[in-house]
């Protein structure tokens, strides 16, 4: 089986066809597997049959399955805040939201919202080829086609080589925002100071994707409106939780050792952390541009790295570069 190359200066349409070509393949690719793992499973049970090669054959398929569903998750978040582009949107607005190209799945996150444009851009044209539909739908649906188009363009030139300038923005370091409790002490150099010594470098790794817009194992916390807007990085058994403040901002919420997953306990905890933060959300925002505040802040970035293990690169500094 072999997916179709993909060339961005393809038009539109039949850009949008190879993508969705290679989507059915992929889909098939899955089922067959699962047909086959069935199968394999019905011949586990037979008299003499080798199990080692259907064992190899199960741990290959389940890696394969963990993946697109890792990259499904990490993928949901990229495309909520590209949905979300309002019409007349700065280029900027569209930079910010996209992983760092350092990122493995830099160019599948890209494809995947070209994808989810374009098909947009049919729907919406299907709509204007309704002869009932009224003159301001139209006019609506006009422009909305022109704002999806805006966004692949802008897209398909992030692409481009030619583009260093663009490049450069995305790659841009992020700017932690640590999070105080009601009582003005910072909750997340708390829990990390009360960490195994063992789970500090997968911590480190995970505010680290976070600074340098990597986000490992991104995922959004989804049919919890409770949860809703909040995101977290993910390593072995460790989560880091944060919410997008502005531009290059990240608050970090809460970071824990995630030991179960249905664990109500777990859920009401994490829950009062974010309501929380919540209570004092709109005054961290006031202050983001206030110097004395961030001066703090960078400060705490600081002690946070001497926690993690480190003092150099990772030290966010007085005006709140990186």
């Amino acid at each position: 089986m072999y997916f179709n190359e993909i060339d961005l200066s393809t038009e539109n349409d039949e850009l949008l066809s190879i993508i969705e070509k290679n989507y059915k393949l992929a889909c098939s690719a899955r089922r067959e597997i699962q047909n086959a793992k069935q199968l394999l499973s019905q011949k586990k049970s037979e008299p003499c049959v080798d199990t080692s090669s259907i064992r190899g054959f199960n741990n290959i398929s389940s890696i394969v399955e963990k993946k697109d569903d890792e990259f499904e998750e990490e993928v949901r978040c990229y495309i909520q805040d590209f949905n979300s582009l309002d019409i007349g949107f700065d280029e900027s607005d569209l930079f910010d939201i996209l992983p760092s190209m350092k990122s493995y799945r830099f160019k599948d996150i890209v494809l995947r919202l070209i994808a989810e444009s374009n098909r947009d851009i049919n729907d919406l044209r299907n709509i204007t080829n309704d002869i009932s539909i009224s003159s301001a739908d139209l006019d609506e649906a006009k422009e909305l086609i022109l704002h999806e188009k805006r966004k692949v363009d802008i897209l398909k030139s992030i692409m481009s080589e030619k583009n260093e300038e663009k490049k450069e923005f995305i790659d841009e370091k992020n700017e932690l925002i640590l999070v105080p409790t009601s009582s003005g002490n910072i909750r997340v150099l708390s829990e990390i100071e009360d960490m195994p010594i063992e789970y500090i470098p997968l911590f480190k790794e995970l505010f680290d994707s976070i600074v340098d817009g990597t986000f490992k194992g991104l995922k959004s916390f989804n049919n919890n409106n409770a949860f809703s807007g909040f995101r977290e990085v993910r390593g072995n058994g460790v989560r880091v939780v944060f919410k997008r403040l502005s531009k290059k901002k990240y608050a970090i919420v809460t970071a824990f050792i995630k030991r179960t997953t249905n664990d109500a306990g777990y859920r009401d905890a994490l829950k009062s952390k974010i309501n929380s933060f919540r209570a004092v959300q709109d005054k961290i925002k006031e202050n983001l541009d206030n110097e004395e505040f961030i001066r703090e802040n960078n400060l705490n970035v600081r002690e946070l790295y001497n926690l993690l293990g480190t003092e150099e690169k990772d030290v966010q500094y007085e005006k709140g570069g990186i």
